[in-house]
């Protein structure tokens, strides 16, 4: 991630909690922002895991926020966690869902890892965020009857990717390092390794 900017991030998450409670009451897991941002740097779809992903790092790193817009954030982020908490069942069967699609694009990935391994390396920067919406996902679903079935599943996967991984500097831009340390996340603290053997 290059050019990380915490304002952009506050403004995705204006846009998605406009749009959650038509999200939550519907069958989308993926939807389509009725605000997708500016023309040069659209906003993503709204999803379970991006509203966590864009709430982890607003409540880590409010420094990088305009002082004025501190405020602003913090009740954006409480509206957004009552809401969450409102709707859990809706909000946990989206995550099961999302996290089912998630998945399979990652463990995708982990194994052409072992096949294409320079590819690979070129390409896990933004990879990684596949890795990082399962982890938010899981944290979601910690309670939920499916929990250890897909955190088997999640490290099924890591074992994978660690046979062929390279432990490096941090992957994202250096602003999100201190929301993510390396003993959580270790998974944004390295690459696949183009010489290691073969998966």
């Amino acid at each position: 991630m290059a050019g990380y900017s915490a304002a952009h991030d506050l403004a995705v998450l204006v846009s998605m909690a406009g749009d959650f409670d038509e999200f939550v009451k519907s069958d989308v897991v993926f939807w389509q922002l009725t605000d997708d941002g500016p023309l040069l740097n659209r906003y993503p779809k709204l999803t379970v895991a991006g509203m966590l992903f864009c709430m982890h790092k607003l409540h880590l790193l409010p420094d990088l926020l305009a002082p004025a817009q501190h405020a602003r954030c913090a009740a954006q982020i409480s509206a957004v966690r009552e809401n969450f908490s409102a709707w859990r069942a809706n909000i946990e069967r989206k995550a099961v869902r999302e996290f089912a699609g998630r998945l399979r694009s990652w463990s995708w990935f982990v194994d052409e890892a072992g096949l294409e391994q320079k590819a690979a390396v070129r390409h896990y920067a933004q990879e990684a965020y596949g890795r990082m919406y399962l982890h938010l996902l899981l944290d979601l679903l910690q309670n939920h009857s499916t929990h250890a079935a897909l955190a088997a599943q999640v490290a099924t996967c890591d074992q994978r990717l660690r046979s062929v991984w390279a432990p490096a500097r941090f992957v994202w831009d250096a602003q999100l390092q201190p929301a993510f340390p390396a003993d959580v996340y270790w998974f944004l603290y390295g690459v696949p390794d183009a010489e290691a053997p073969r998966l």
